[in-house]
């Protein structure tokens, strides 16, 4: 799947899952004129730890790879954390967001 392809796929899982999200990163500065080249593709999100699970079987473990304690984490620690297209590498970083930040040790 292309990186476009992965990010139409996304989209279409967040709303969905009705998760609230926000594309950002070199995907925006992209579409915004100043291209730039990554494999990966930065979405804020809202996510609470009880809806991980039902998130995750959004993502076909056959082609994605997502740890989902390590999405768990993330949202403990308010942090990101990532899905990988296993087919080519491509990746989704989730950034949560949370209206304080928090330390995680």
């Amino acid at each position: 799947m292309t990186q476009s392809e992965l990010l139409v796929f996304v989209i279409e899982q967040l709303l969905q899952t009705q998760t609230p999200y926000m594309v950002t990163g070199s995907v925006v500065s992209s579409l915004q004129g100043e291209p730039r080249s990554t494999h990966d593709i930065d979405i804020v999100i809202v996510l609470q730890v009880q809806h991980v699970a039902s998130f995750a079987q959004h993502f076909p473990k056959d082609q994605f790879y997502i740890n989902e304690e390590a999405a768990k984490d993330a949202i403990r620690c308010r942090s990101m954390f990532n899905v990988i297209d296993i087919h080519s590498g491509n990746k989704l970083d989730f950034w949560l967001l949370y209206g304080r930040t928090w330390l995680c040790g």
